[in-house]
């Protein structure tokens, strides 16, 4: 005859007032299987196909799922679902208030890292998450923003939230599902190492150049208002041409601040900028050690946004354009405007349209 088994214990372990063994009982019986938590995986990015963008920028799809201890679904939600741009989590938790339903103690499936920053008046998903109470969160991919990568799981866990990952299969769908807002972002995260042989890392990551380049003009031709740069010499400026003859054609002003070391003769390093010149930007040339690389875009730093490139201990890019960002544009410009100020400025030739030069 078998052994009985834990249902047949359970009541007399209640009778007996052993209320904490019972719940720790409970607890392992009610554990979610790995067969369903993979099912909840899948339900969460069948969710997040559902996600509608507001505009035509990059936009996650982003879907969650709330489950409890037996992994049962109790609500699921996707990016954009009742508000244009409203995030999954949000929904989530508002579809939970509108129905009664306690969050305190449950399981949350999400396709994407929750954020940790928003606009103004807004709540970060993450710190909703731990208003909330809830007691585990299964994320699928990290947010490839470096305003948020990995600062929602750290933020989590140390609000005594349990955090797992989904497994690498799915994480890879999900890429592949999010590629516009990964290749939006990804730059800015990688690690990059120059300067080694090809034996090295540096061989491993390629086209970091590239990409950052590439960044800066779309900064330029995707915005409106002046372009300011800070050029830590000419060896961009021949690539930015392009960039910087589209701008000057729709009459922006578009300024150079340039940094010259002692060995460098200023007047060699102007011809060097002729090309940028006669696209119609202006010059100036500092002997004052910048410390800084970057394309800035705008007048106002509230609506600015700036690529900023460091090139030691190596070549990373950081895009500056969020709302908590604009102190720092704020006082990005005002040191470019205080360098500018104090130097000699070389005034390029206007371009022409061809529609101005007539027939």
């Amino acid at each position: 005859m078998s052994a009985p088994g834990l249902s047949h214990h359970l009541p007399r372990l209640i009778r007996r007032g052993s209320i904490a063994c019972a719940k720790s009982i409970h607890w392992a019986v009610a554990m979610i299987t790995d067969v369903r938590k993979l099912e909840l995986m899948r339900e969460a990015i069948e969710e997040a196909k559902k996600s509608k963008s507001e505009d035509d920028r990059p936009r996650p799809f982003v879907g969650a799922v709330m489950c409890d201890d037996e992994g049962n679904t109790i609500l699921k939600a996707h990016r954009g679902e009742i508000d244009d741009g409203g995030h999954a989590e949000y929904t989530l938790f508002k579809k939970a208030a509108d129905a009664g339903i306690s969050s305190a103690g449950k399981t949350l499936f999400v396709t994407l890292e929750p954020c940790t920053r928003r606009n103004p008046g807004k709540t970060p998903c993450a710190v909703r998450i731990a208003m909330n109470g809830v007691k585990r969160v299964y994320i699928g991919t990290i947010d490839p923003n470096p305003s948020i990568i990995g600062r929602s799981e750290l933020f989590l866990v140390n609000k005594g939230i349990e955090v797992e990952r989904f497994p690498y299969s799915l994480l890879r769908e999900l890429m592949d599902l999010n590629q516009r807002f990964f290749d939006e972002y990804t730059p800015y995260s990688l690690p990059v190492v120059e300067g080694l042989d090809q034996d090295g890392p540096a061989s491993a990551i390629e086209g970091n150049r590239e990409t950052l380049l590439q960044t800066s003009l779309d900064l330029i031709a995707y915005s409106k208002g002046p372009v300011s740069i800070f050029s830590g010499g000419s060896s961009w400026t021949r690539e930015l041409q392009v960039g910087l003859l589209f701008a000057a054609l729709q009459k922006r002003k578009v300024r150079i601040l340039c940094e010259v070391s002692e060995n460098e003769n200023k007047e060699e390093l102007k011809l060097r900028f002729s090309a940028a010149l006669g696209a119609g930007a202006s010059l100036v040339i500092t002997s004052n050690k910048l410390g800084i690389r970057g394309t800035y875009v705008g007048e106002n730093p509230s609506a600015a946004s700036m690529l900023s490139i460091e090139r030691a201990p190596t070549l990373h890019g950081m895009k500056l354009s969020g709302p908590y960002e604009q102190g720092l544009r704020s006082a990005m410009k005002s040191y470019f405007d205080s360098e500018w100020d104090q130097g000699e400025v070389h005034v390029g030739s206007e371009p022409e349209s061809r529609g101005a030069r007539g027939r």
